[in-house]
Order: structure tokens, then C-alpha cells, then sequence
């Protein structure tokens, strides 16, 4: 089991693991997905946050706790720029 002495703590993930820079801190929306500021196709917001969440996961065992925190900011991006709450399956 890892313990707390052994995470090590990210500076700016942002930056390191999403390549996003800038002092914004959380990014906006479009920013945080990686796609221009004009962009509302559903099927490109959806695939630019899967491909966000892909990025992410593999801090996830290490960074847990700022990794979980930044899967969410994701997934509350594509919410937001969808303008509808997340389809729920059937």
C-alpha cells in the first residue's frame, strides 16, 4: 500500500500533465479540453474530453486525490460547454 510519504506532489498538473499553460488556474472550459474557444459540436467536445480523461489516468494510482480533482473539472467542462446535464444510460 502507498503511503502519504511516498506520493509526491504535482506543482501545476495543468501544466505538466495537460500541457496547459498560463496563470488561469482552473483553465476555462474550452482550455481545459483542449479545444478552440468557439467550438459546440457535441460529438468533438465529447471525444476532446475522453481524450483529456486518457491523459489524466495515468497519475491516478500515484496522484489520486489531484488527478480525481482534475477528472471532475473535465467532466464539469463538457457539462458546461455541452449546456445540458450528461446522458445517462439506460
Amino acid at each position: 500500500m502507498m503511503t502519504a510519504s511516498r506520493r509526491s506532489s504535482v506543482s501545476d498538473p495543468y501544466s505538466e500533465w495537460l500541457g496547459i499553460a498560463g496563470p488561469r488556474r482552473p483553465p476555462r472550459p474550452h482550455q481545459l479540453l483542449g479545444v478552440p474557444a468557439g467550438e459546440r459540436g457535441a460529438a468533438v467536445l465529447e471525444e476532446a474530453a475522453l481524450r483529456r480523461m486518457a491523459q489524466l489516468r495515468p497519475y491516478q494510482v500515484v496522484h489520486p486525490d489531484e488527478c480525481s480533482r482534475l477528472l471532475n473539472e473535465v467532466a464539469r467542462a463538457l457539462i458546461v460547454l455541452l449546456g445540458r446535464p450528461p446522458r445517462v444510460p439506460a
